[in-house]
């Protein structure tokens, strides 16, 4: 962890890590299993997760109220910024390449292999 600040780390649980670069974050609680590899330039308020997050690559991401209810599985999301990404049930990604959202909604599973440059807003998914 190189450059860490931060407010309010909760986990319960396990959290698993290898590289976190030049993080800031506000409240980010975890409860169940947190796994990541890379995190570079990371800076966010209100991260939930209960049950499963699991990512490999997230390079420059910048968020407000990620929350993961079950499994968020990802590997690559590259200069992501989001607001409002609700997840519950099982949401797997594996390549989300400059992605700018507003409110998506994930309830049960929501599948995506390749995602290149993505800007939407309200995007909801049941089933």
């Amino acid at each position: 962890m190189i450059s860490l600040s931060l407010d309010d780390l909760t986990v319960t649980g396990r959290s698993h890590c290898h590289w976190i670069t030049s993080l800031s974050l506000d409240d980010l609680t975890v409860t169940g299993r947190f796994h990541c590899h890379w995190m570079i330039s990371l800076s966010l308020d209100d991260l939930t997760v209960t049950g499963r997050f699991h990512c490999h690559w997230i390079t420059s991401l910048s968020l407000d109220d990620l929350t993961v209810t079950g499994r968020f599985h990802c590997h690559w999301m590259i200069s992501l910024s989001l607001d409002d990404l609700t997840v519950t049930g099982r949401s797997v990604s594996h390549w989300m390449i400059s992605l700018s959202l507003d409110d998506l909604s994930v309830t049960r599973q929501s599948l995506s292999h390749w995602t290149i440059s993505l800007s939407l807003d309200n995007l909801t998914v049941t089933g």
